[in-house]
């Protein structure tokens, strides 16, 4: 993950966002930022002398977009390092250009890390539902990082939990996995919960036990298993007994919207998280 696309609607969830992904640039070997505002012309009124709304010209609302981009770089550069190059993207085709331009990005051998801020009293639910961003974000399968807005700066990442729900284990990415814990060594966490009212296979759950032991041995993992009625706040409880510094976990077969919107543990993590949340995504 060379590369850092951070989505900002210049509010202050997204500059923390940015503030922190541009802390964790240098431990990721990151070379390139690239700052990304998505607008539509249709969406963006001015005023006229009458009181009626008017349809602000596209040129106008592009350059003042891309003002806005360029004093952001200016804010974020020192804080990223001397090396890395930023780029600025003003996209006039809305929220649904970001899904044409990533997938442009990913033909183009291009990869690396979405990033996004979100703060709980801002409306994020809301936000989640909001058309079209439904259909333009979750089929992406690019790994996610989403920082909440009361997220500490200046703070190493020292604690990892790793929440796993130990199925289909043969289709992590160990790649992807290995080149995160290896930016950041920390203290590795693997935390497996499961709900009281369900009975895991016990044979299934060794199986998975030790392809994962295989996979993170050379991290010197802690295992951790918990029983609960509800799996998120067990999660998000363990990590803050923990002092985690982020949380991650793999989302499988869909991209991590899809997910977010069709799946209640990964949409509510998303939703209550106080820590920054990583979401990677699992082999086809």
């Amino acid at each position: 993950m060379k590369t850092i696309v951070l989505l900002t609607d210049f509010s202050e969830e997204a500059f923390r966002a940015a503030e922190f992904a541009c802390e964790i640039a240098a431990c990721m070997q990151v070379k390139k930022i690239i700052l990304y505002n998505a607008h539509s012309s249709v969406m963006a009124f001015g005023s006229s002398t009458d009181g009626a709304a008017v349809v602000t010209e596209e040129n106008e609302l592009y350059r003042e977009n891309m003002e806005a981009l360029g004093l952001l770089q200016d804010r974020l550069r020192s804080m990223a390092g001397k090396d890395v190059v930023f780029e600025m993207v003003a996209d006039n085709m809305g929220i649904p250009g970001i899904a044409d331009w990533l997938e442009e990005k990913k033909e183009g051998g291009e990869s690396g890390l979405l990033v996004l801020g979100v703060s709980h009293k801002s409306g994020f639910d809301k936000w989640l539902e909001g058309s079209p961003t439904n259909e333009a974000l979750k089929k992406n399968d690019w790994p996610v990082l989403i920082v909440p807005q009361n997220t500490p700066l200046g703070k190493s990442i020292d604690t990892v939990v790793f929440a796993s729900d130990m199925k289909e284990v043969d289709n992590l990415p160990a790649d992807v996995i290995h080149e995160v814990l290896n930016a950041f060594p920390a203290k590795l966490h693997l935390l497996h919960v499961q709900k009281e009212s369900k009975n895991e296979p016990i044979a299934e759950r060794e199986i998975a036990v030790v392809a994962l032991h295989e996979l993170l041995d050379q991290y010197d993992p802690k295992f951790h298993y918990r029983t609960c009625n509800d799996i998120v706040d067990e999660i998000l409880s363990f990590a803050n007994e923990q002092k985690a510094s982020i949380i991650i976990t793999v989302h499988r077969k869909h991209g991590f919207w899809e997910r977010m919107f069709s799946e209640s543990v990964t949409r509510k993590l998303a939703e209550k998280t106080s820590i920054p949340l990583l979401s990677l995504p699992g082999l086809s």
